[in-house]
């Protein structure tokens, strides 16, 4: 009976350290909680600006992709999100 009581110990500790560890991976990832009104705002501003791409087969890391990233969805997404009050 005792090694069951420091089996479900030793699961429930791990479960808590699992949970502390998620939640500092957050904390130094940046802002890893958003808000659903957050979510919606950024989904819709990708799908609004996702109709801009020049080019949608471009590979993902193609020199024209990048810039159009850099100078046109950037400042247009911050501009989106203001719009939406973020």
């Amino acid at each position: 009976m005792k090694h069951h009581i420091k089996i479900i110990f030793l699961l429930s500790m791990c479960l808590c350290l699992e949970g502390c560890m998620d939640a500092a991976i957050r904390f130094w990832n940046g802002p890893g909680w958003i808000s659903a009104a957050h979510k919606k705002a950024s989904k819709e501003c990708f799908e609004e600006l996702e109709l801009t791409v020049p080019d949608p087969h471009d590979p993902q890391g193609s020199e024209a992709r990048n810039e159009w990233m850099a100078n046109v969805y950037g400042p247009a997404r911050i501009e989106c999100m203001k719009r939406k009050g973020f």
